[in-house]
């Protein structure tokens, strides 16, 4: 303790007293105007969600598109209740030797970042959640690969050439990798919407199951946009 000055709180009523008591009296303020903003984005946009999927057949994987536009003070509810539904999804179409792995180019940079997720549906959810939640991440395209063991993901992926912002090129990369199955994933937040879209490519054999997932997750993300 030597050399160390302590501070001691000032007594009650002296001047070091009236900084604590304004910050106190700024929450008091702030947090009812808080509620006024988020009452007023309500209003603007209404509660209501917008989902929209859509499938089209294809060999061997056909196409899942999935919009969700919900509104913003939603967004964090939603988004749990999408990463429940990838991995639900994961979950059905897991095979013992599935490896997750996520390609995407943050802004600014000139090759795409190739991620090695694992092999754990604990560890698709975690990404998953991070991907959905920070703003680095924001309204840049996401192609989510699951791969058998031993397919590595740099000889599937040029970095040098492959850009998953260009227009086509993630079909493109999905016919030559075949992928057990993929999503294509992005999502923005601008007041007073959140939206989410994701293309599933999944096995055409196991469409029908996959649209009932999708069908019984969509009263859930109907309930946490409210």
């Amino acid at each position: 303790m030597d050399g160390m000055k302590v501070e001691r709180p000032g007594a009650p009523g002296k001047p070091g007293c009236l900084p604590a008591a304004a910050a106190s009296l700024a929450l008091v303020v702030l947090a009812p105007f808080a509620a006024v903003v988020q009452w007023w984005h309500r209003l603007r946009r209404g509660r209501e969600a917008r989902l929209d999927w859509r499938v089209n057949g294809g060999q061997p994987l056909a196409v899942v598109d999935l919009a969700v536009d919900v509104p913003a003070y939603s967004a964090g509810r939603v988004r749990r209740e999408l990463v429940d539904m990838v991995v639900r999804l994961a979950e059905h179409l897991r095979r013992p030797d599935d490896l997750y792995h996520l390609v995407w180019r943050p802004a600014g940079e000139s090759e795409p970042r190739l991620v090695a997720v694992g092999p754990t549906l604990q560890g698709l959810a975690q990404r998953l959640d991070t991907a959905l939640s920070h703003r680095s991440y924001e309204r840049r395209t996401q192609l989510w690969l699951t791969l058998p063991v031993g397919a590595h993901l740099a000889e599937v992926v040029d970095r040098s050439s492959f850009d998953p912002e260009q227009d086509g090129a993630a079909a493109s990369l999905l016919q030559d990798a075949a992928p057990r199955w993929a999503m294509e994933l992005s999502f923005a937040l601008r007041t007073p919407s959140a939206l989410f879209r994701l293309r599933l490519h999944v096995p055409i054999g196991e469409l029908r199951t996959i649209e009932g997932i999708l069908a019984r997750c969509e009263a859930r993300l109907t309930a946490a946009a409210q």
